[in-house]
């Protein structure tokens, strides 16, 4: 059966993780000193946030992997398992050396990007199931999401004021890249809510 459900249950899902993946960018040291973690451990709302990064990857595999079940054909996952060890030991070797924690976060991301794009070649290519899902806005949300993270870890987004002005700006760009060309949100029911 065709499902035309499910991707859009996944993008929406993906807009939601995204801006929390940039609340807690922004403003995870901030909910530390409210909560009173000891300062040794503040440094983890730095990097915390990048590793939180890795489920706008593999959150995205969800159809793929069904597909892949519904077919029977899941020696392909242990295939990609065996290739996902060897590339993560291998980029944390060399990865870790010569960036420390961040060589390991991205060691991660790197290994997850791989698995899904297998997963994706597996379902789409080899097998020939037809996913509809919008690839671009979910290219759009892992650049845009990173990219901002990169700005706020090197010291160019500090002030809150600037972190919430960004994080709207981001929601709202959102919302307007769904509203005129992705629709994965039914708006014509929104505002049917709200009349």
């Amino acid at each position: 059966k065709e499902d035309s459900e499910t991707s859009i249950i996944i993008i929406q899902f993906l807009y939601g993780l995204s801006a929390m993946v940039l609340i807690t960018t922004f403003y995870l040291e901030d909910i530390f000193r409210l909560m009173g973690v000891n300062n040794a451990f503040w440094v983890c709302a730095k990097y915390a946030p990048l590793y939180g990064y890795d489920i706008l990857i593999s959150s995205f595999v969800i159809m793929f992997v069904h597909n892949i079940l519904v077919s029977r054909k899941t020696k392909y996952f242990l295939i990609s398992s065996i290739i996902g060890l060897i590339a993560s030991v291998l980029l944390n070797i060399i990865m870790i050396p010569k960036y420390g924690i961040i060589g390991g976060i991205f060691s991660v991301i790197l290994v997850s990007l791989f698995s899904v794009s297998f997963t994706i070649f597996v379902s789409e290519r080899l097998l020939k199931y037809k996913t509809i899902i919008n690839y671009q806005i979910w290219i759009f949300i892992l650049l845009s999401v990173l990219i901002i993270y990169g700005l706020n870890y090197n010291g160019y987004i500090e002030s809150i004021t600037l972190k919430t002005v960004v994080l709207f700006i981001y929601i709202i760009v959102v919302i307007m890249l769904d509203k005129y060309f992705v629709a994965a949100i039914n708006w014509n029911k929104i505002l049917m809510i709200n009349k």
